[in-house]
């Protein structure tokens, strides 16, 4: 089977991103409905909307909408290494 040098997966995740940035694709942050305190999020890839907050950032673009744009503004979106990739908020220090 051939093999992928760690040179080559980073220069395709590149090209990738760029070319899904270019076609205005991103990932979109929603709330999962099914958690009532408001702490576990979804992500998918998706197309902005009109009425979308955009961040943009190291590469990445983010949609969300504005009510949640405004419950996460001071936060930071991290995430386990895990088989099924768990995104959690780290909050502000006080």
């Amino acid at each position: 089977m051939l093999s992928i040098s760690n040179n080559v997966t980073h220069k395709l995740q590149e090209i990738m991103a760029q070319r899904l940035q270019n076609a205005g694709i991103g990932f979109r942050v929603t709330l999962n409905p099914n958690d009532s305190d408001n702490t576990i999020f979804n992500i998918k890839l998706d197309n902005a909307r009109p009425d979308d907050s955009v961040i943009r950032s190291r590469g990445i673009i983010l949609f969300m909408d504005t009510a949640i744009s405004a419950q996460l503004r001071d936060c930071e979106l991290d995430c386990m290494d895990t088989p099924t990739l768990s995104f959690f908020l780290k909050l502000p220090d006080p």
